[in-house]
């Protein structure tokens, strides 16, 4: 049975699929394929459909489930400790390893833990407080050090782990993790 889908026409020129954060598969298609050619595409790939929209309900049936222990009240407090505390954090890791920072902002972002500016200002999610210690200190350590590599090359990395040398365990941590992270407020 051909499952239901939402397609999105355009100038694009690849054909593409993807499960949205509803579990819904969502196809993205050049305007010139016909509909057969992309249900034929579908029907190739339905195993991996079934895959990825079974793992996305299962994290939304898990967020759903860590939502109802928090309440709004709940939530400000996290709010409120993850300003004082990652921002003491951020002064006690950019005093100790040399890395200045501007100033911090807390940030509510939904796919976004962090990010430095060109003004070195960074941007933390309170979110991220949920985490490990040890992955809240991976976090801010990638964000000092974009204060001086405003990129992802080997020079970055290596910064970064000559600092935090778990920092692939952690990253790891918190990709897999991530849904678990994500509370709409």
């Amino acid at each position: 049975m051909m499952p239901s889908y939402k397609l999105i026409r355009s100038k694009r020129s690849t054909l593409s699929l993807q499960i949205d954060d509803s579990a819904r598969l969502v196809v993205r298609a050049p305007l010139y394929i016909s509909k057969r050619y992309i249900e034929n595409f579908i029907n190739e790939k339905e195993k991996w459909i079934k895959q990825k929209q079974f793992l996305t309900s299962k994290r939304i049936r898990e967020n759903e489930r860590f939502k109802l222990l928090l309440n709004k009240k709940t939530i400000l407090s996290v709010k409120k400790r993850a300003k004082r505390q990652l921002y003491d954090r951020l002064v006690e890791l950019s005093e100790k390893h040399d890395y200045p920072f501007a100033k911090m902002r807390l940030s509510g972002a939904k796919t976004r833990w962090g990010s430095c500016s060109y003004k070195n200002t960074i941007s933390l999610n309170w979110k991220v407080m949920l985490a490990p210690p040890r992955v809240i200190d991976y976090l801010i350590i990638h964000e000092l050090v974009h204060t001086k590599y405003k990129n992802h090359q080997r020079n970055f990395w290596n910064a970064v782990a000559k600092i935090h040398p778990t920092f692939k365990e952690d990253r790891v941590w918190l990709k897999t993790n991530a849904h678990l992270l994500s509370i709409d407020t």
